[in-house]
């Protein structure tokens, strides 16, 4: 288990609609990875859905017109110690945040989807994290490009990101490799999915990667923290509450 060599290892992507053949798929790949928290962009959820992968909670965040477009979810060990903290659905962001114990002391983790339709201003971004705490790691789909992170050229929203993320002294963890492979033949491969953080001491505490290369839509990515998750003491029992 990944917890005996002291790490947290998490899998950001953008799911594109988390369909119940892709949660099959995804509690697969969970496994391979050995993975404890999984964010979750364009989820595509209604109030209506519900997906369960055995041995984690799942956590979300509609779009707030509940139709099948946007969302953001978190997956996590149940073993984990762990506390909902917010859940926020409107029309630029859809985020879910939840609150870790680890060695590296308490912080809040958090999925996003940012839509691409939308001119984020530097102060949206400022109310976005400082939504997210004094002590964070958030990651997901941003739709937003700069070559700070790794993209193929700045956007306009890349730089009204850039100058919120130095202006609350917060850094970047990305693999520096394309993450989304367009369907368009005219369109080439950038980054859009990666991680911002806050106040956790990661210097030369992680690694950052994206697998499964495919020829269109988004990669997962994936990161390792190397610190114990604190977790729950179960009491054990001769049975559980679906016993019959």
């Amino acid at each position: 288990m990944s917890h005996i060599n002291k790490s947290i290892n998490i899998l950001a992507w953008n799911c594109n609609g988390l369909t119940r053949n892709k949660t099959v798929e995804l509690a697969s790949k969970m496994k391979d990875y050995q993975t404890d928290i999984i964010l979750l962009s364009e989820t595509q959820f209604t109030k209506e859905d519900k997906r369960y992968i055995k041995g984690y909670k799942l956590y979300h965040a509609n779009h707030p017109s509940n139709k099948n477009r946007g969302g953001a979810a978190i997956f996590i060990k149940d073993s984990i110690r762990q506390n909902l903290i917010d859940v926020i659905e409107d029309d630029i962001f859809q985020v879910v945040v939840i609150n870790i114990e680890t060695d590296l002391g308490n912080f809040n983790v958090a999925a996003i989807y940012s839509l691409p339709s939308y001119n984020i201003t530097k102060e949206e971004y400022v109310i976005l994290f400082n939504k997210l705490g004094n002590k964070f790691l958030i990651g997901g789909d941003w739709n937003s490009k700069n070559t700070r992170w790794g993209s193929r050229y700045t956007s306009i929203k890349g730089i009204q990101m850039e100058e919120t993320v130095a202006e609350i002294h917060g850094d970047y963890v990305t693999p520096g490799k394309p993450t989304f492979y367009p369907y368009k033949d005219n369109c080439q491969p950038d980054l859009l999915d990666f991680f911002v953080y806050k106040n956790i001491s990661l210097n030369n505490k992680t690694c950052c990667n994206v697998i499964d290369k495919c020829k269109v839509d988004h990669v997962p990515v994936t990161m390792t923290i190397f610190t114990n998750p604190v977790l729950i003491n179960k009491l054990p029992s001769l049975y559980s509450k679906k016993t019959n």
